[in-house]
C-alpha cells in the first residue's frame, strides 16, 4: 500500500492504525502530479520485471 499524506493533515490527526506506516508527505511536493512523477518510476522498477 502506498500512503500519501496531504499537506494540510498533521501526523497526530492520522488514525492510529496509519501512524506506523511509511507515507509520502505531500508538503514536499507542489502538486499530486509531482507525487506521481516521483512514484511511477519506482513502481515500475519494483513491480515489473521485463
Amino acid at each position: 500500500m502506498i500512503t500519501i499524506k496531504d499537506w494540510n493533515i498533521e501526523w497526530n490527526e492520522l488514525p492510529s492504525f496509519l501512524r506506523n506506516l511509511k507515507y509520502i508527505d505531500r508538503k514536499n511536493f507542489k502538486s499530486i502530479q509531482d507525487v506521481a512523477v516521483e512514484l511511477v518510476p519506482t513502481i515500475k522498477k519494483g513491480y515489473f520485471y521485463f
